[in-house]
């Protein structure tokens, strides 16, 4: 249909904010259902004694030195020594848990922290405890990302990597442009089937619908293996800033797999009234997920016990920020929610010569859907992880009103 005129509307609903913070609030438990299952209950109590546990504890502590000491200035040390592990284990805690089974790590860790806090009372002085609370702390690192099992199978896997020498990162670029089969090849297709249908039954009413499911595969693996550089580029140029993040070796062959979506809608004018009704439906799969790994430089900043994993030295674009961000996550591996949104419109049409005139009644998102539509993408394997925190949902439930004028 054409539109030559304005359209006015007045839209009420739940703002996207709002939905998106109860959707936010579900996510957080607001939700009592799974209590029911026992193993679950038994888990959720025994972190809520956990944490209860660990912050009275943390109290207890801070009063016990104020109260051998007397002086603010070692109140402050425990709270600096505390602070230590998390710029220093945290670095390379993520890697190191990752030899080692998660739920035994996570279970000695925990009476590792019980039999420390416990032995609290009868420390002889100052500096026992600020031995005893650097310890507890450098468990509770290791604790928290061995519980963070969100990556695919649980994370664990290692990725290769390419990382220029800071001589060449601060030569002059010297870009050849050539066909890729010089290299090796270089591959991208999709296979699926498209299917659409349309009907005009005798009593007016209209149908059309289609159904799209196929997969995309690429693979560049010959071109990556001569030419590693490649796989770190922005906007399809190469680039040397840490900012982007870069292709892991293991990320040349992607296969997104098979993802389905289906369309449809239906129209029916009724007779003598002039009224129109119709209504949309889409169900499209969900947003592939993605997950940069912000990688901070430790050798570069003197930090010890850190490599860079096996590199052994620091990353040659340093001098330009110390890190690196690399993609972690391959195409098709995760997926986000899926989209099933169902939109209706009640039309009243009045015609005077060759022009037409709609007023439109729309309900949009009719089912109330909120499926997440992005989502944060920065990946942390120490605490706080706020990788996959919803940013924006679909929006909510809503109608409006408006004039269509077409001449």
């Amino acid at each position: 249909m054409k539109r030559c005129g304005g359209e006015q509307e007045h839209r009420i609903g739940l703002s996207g904010d709002a939905r998106l913070g109860s959707r936010l609030a579900a996510e957080s438990g607001d939700d009592l259902t799974p209590l029911r299952e026992r193993d679950f209950r038994l888990l959720w109590s025994g972190e809520v004694f956990s944490e209860i546990g660990s912050n009275i504890t943390l109290v207890a502590v801070l009063l016990q030195v104020d109260a051998l000491t007397h002086s603010p200035a070692a109140v402050g040390l425990i709270g600096l020594v505390q602070l230590v592990p998390l710029m220093v284990a945290s670095l390379f805690g993520g890697s190191w848990i990752d030899r080692f089974d998660r739920r035994k790590l996570m279970v000695r860790a925990d009476i590792g922290r019980g039999l420390l806090y416990a032995s609290m009372p009868f420390l002889p002085g100052l500096w026992a405890i600020v031995l005893v609370s650097f310890v507890i702390e450098c468990l509770s690192i290791l604790w928290t990302p061995a519980k963070d099992a969100s990556l695919p199978n649980g994370g664990g896997y290692t990725i290769t990597a390419f990382d220029l020498s800071a001589a060449k990162v601060f030569s002059s670029a010297d870009n050849f442009v050539t066909l890729a089969d010089n290299y090796g090849k270089q591959t991208e297709h999709w296979n699926g089937v498209d299917v659409n249908v349309t009907s005009r039954l005798r009593n007016g009413i209209i149908l059309q619908g289609g159904l799209s499911t196929g997969r995309r595969v690429r693979d560049d693996c010959d071109v990556v293996s001569k030419l590693p550089e490649t796989l770190h580029q922005f906007l399809g140029a190469n680039t040397i800033l840490p900012f982007f993040a870069a292709r892991s070796l293991q990320d040349c062959h992607q296969d997104d797999g098979f993802t389905t979506q289906v369309k449809g809608l239906g129209s029916y004018i009724i007779p003598k009234a002039d009224v129109m009704v119709s209504a949309t439906y889409q169900s499209l799969p969900g947003y592939n997920v993605v997950a940069n790994m912000f990688a901070l430089d430790g050798p570069f900043l003197g930090i010890p016990g850190t490599a860079n994993g096996t590199l052994g030295r620091p990353y040659g674009s340093s001098p330009i920020a110390p890190f690196r961000t690399f993609s972690i996550v391959q195409d098709g591996a995760l997926y986000g929610d899926r989209l099933n949104q169902l939109d209706f419109r009640v039309s009243k049409v009045f015609r005077l010569s060759r022009t037409k005139t709609l007023i439109n009644f729309d309900f949009f998102n009719v089912l109330n859907a909120n499926p997440v539509l992005t989502e944060n993408a920065a990946y942390s394997p120490t605490p706080p992880n706020l990788w996959r925190q919803p940013l924006s949902i679909l929006q909510a439930r809503f109608f409006k009103f408006g004039i269509q004028f077409d001449f």
